[in-house]
């Protein structure tokens, strides 16, 4: 994208100088996976209960391709639990899909440092750290 060329989605600039684009929202992960086909009926139902979306099943060979979507957040859970739901059989490839509407209340965390908006108290905060790096 060149520098003069309009931006897809519109940017919000925050005082702290982060920027934000509220209409982005979950980010979405498809993915493809190959399991044995006796365990297909059991797979299912852990796929939705990670909030995946299958949506092809193509059977091939002695198994089956589920291919579909899954909030990136849960894929890493998916992984971890792949290897038991399918006697190490089964194969998990996902990539980036799309951005998804959030639902529901925005995630939120707290912050673990001192917050840049309150210029004040952060910068003794962070003139206390370099100070304190300068004595060692």
């Amino acid at each position: 994208m060149s520098a003069g060329a309009p931006r897809p989605y519109p940017v919000d600039r925050h005082p702290s100088g982060l920027i934000a684009c509220p209409r982005c929202g979950a980010v979405v992960q498809r993915f493809r996976l190959d399991l044995p086909a006796d365990l297909f009926g059991a797979v299912l139902p852990v796929l939705t209960g990670l909030d995946a979306v299958p949506r092809t099943a193509t059977p091939h060979g002695s198994g089956y391709l589920v291919e579909g979507d899954v909030p990136a957040g849960r894929v890493h859970a998916l992984e971890q639990r792949l290897p038991a739901l399918t006697r190490g059989e089964g194969t998990l490839e996902s990539e980036f899909g799309h951005y998804r509407p959030v639902r529901g209340p925005a995630p939120s965390r707290p912050r673990w440092d001192h917050d840049p908006l309150h210029r004040k108290e952060y910068l003794l905060a962070v003139a206390r750290r370099v100070t304190a790096r300068a004595e060692r």
